[in-house]
């Protein structure tokens, strides 16, 4: 049975996202982070375009 996969998401309270302090300073983040009440093991890191400028965030986690 092929396993679904989330290509794309948006998070509507950033500010309460346990790792919007490293992600809004241009750091990668990794460390447990609870999404929609589960708790996921997770790595977030800035993209950047060519002047600097934060203009996503790649991540990558799994159900604890």
């Amino acid at each position: 049975m092929p396993q679904s996969r989330r290509i794309a998401a948006n998070v509507a309270k950033l500010p309460d996202f346990p790792a919007f302090e490293s992600i809004n300073a241009g750091k990668t983040y990794y460390g447990e982070v609870p999404i929609l009440g589960t708790p996921y093991i997770t790595g977030y890191e800035p993209i950047t375009d060519s002047s600097g400028a934060q203009i996503g965030v790649y991540y990558v986690g799994y159900k604890k």
